[in-house]
């Protein structure tokens, strides 16, 4: 059985060790109200199992509703804040997605001297080399924004996600919202809609706009996550998706697909 306190034997890293990154963590939706039933602590603690580097320093900016955090989450994010270089940022009640993800790469940006920020959802499961495959991507001049891929869309059994392995690899230009990097200069030109409603849209938004500064952003199967089954419709709407789709269509002059 493979060891996940070990690295896989296939994994390197040619970053110089004192080189830091910054991992934002939306808690986006784990609120007292249980807006949203499926997102427990539970649900956290699988996701923040194996959201670590083998190789480098990696702090935790978390980033939750002032007074609307599950009392849970915020006893688990203590016990973590102990151990680790943690830190937590207050966003307005009933904030977007959107807000939540800018405000935490704008924390991070002024408050640490990371060379490298990575975005990861807290209701998906990553693969145990993650993120130093995912540092090591983007520290490549090719691309500018490099996500996970997504084992779900391969119809992989959850069971088998830790076993599967792409033979080879592939790289597809896309960009999944659930686990995705840039270094620090990507991170002080990346503008965050805040406007958006929904996770796809602004997923979508990300994309584009990256794509019109001509540069590249890519999915990339070497960086293995599953996304867990939750039900955003109380979050995230038919009202929602409709003024989400009419702005990205006014902004962009399209509707994606």
């Amino acid at each position: 059985m493979e060891d996940i306190e070990k690295p896989s034997a296939d994994i390197f890293s040619t970053i110089p060790k004192d080189e830091t990154a910054t991992i934002i963590i939306p808690l986006y939706g784990f609120l007292k109200e249980q807006v949203v039933p499926d997102l427990t602590v539970e649900v956290l603690n699988v996701a923040l199992f194996r959201l670590r580097s083998f190789f480098h320093k990696v702090s935790f900016v978390f980033v939750g509703e002032k007074g609307r955090v599950d009392d849970k989450v915020l006893n688990a994010l203590v016990n973590r804040k102990i151990q680790r270089d943690t830190k937590g940022v207050e966003v307005e009640a009933h904030a977007t997605y959107a807000m939540y993800l800018n405000e935490g790469i704008r924390y991070a940006l002024e408050n640490t001297t990371s060379k490298y920020f990575i975005c990861a959802n807290p209701w998906v499961m990553f693969g145990k080399d993650a993120i130093d495959v995912l540092l090591e991507r983007i520290n490549r001049v090719d691309v500018s924004v490099c996500s996970g891929f997504d084992l779900r869309k391969d119809n992989i059994p959850a069971a088998d996600f830790d076993s599967h392995r792409y033979n080879p690899a592939q790289e597809f230009i896309g960009f999944d919202i659930n686990l995705f990097g840039f270094t620090r200069p990507v991170a002080e030109q990346l503008t965050i809609d805040v406007n958006y409603q929904t996770k796809e849209y602004l997923r979508f938004d990300i994309s584009q706009y990256i794509h019109s500064k001509a540069q590249n952003v890519i999915s990339s199967q070497a960086i293995p996550i599953y996304s867990l089954d939750i039900d955003w419709s109380t979050l995230e709407g038919e009202d929602e998706t409709n003024a989400d789709k009419a702005r990205f269509q006014e902004k962009w002059g399209f509707i994606p697909s």
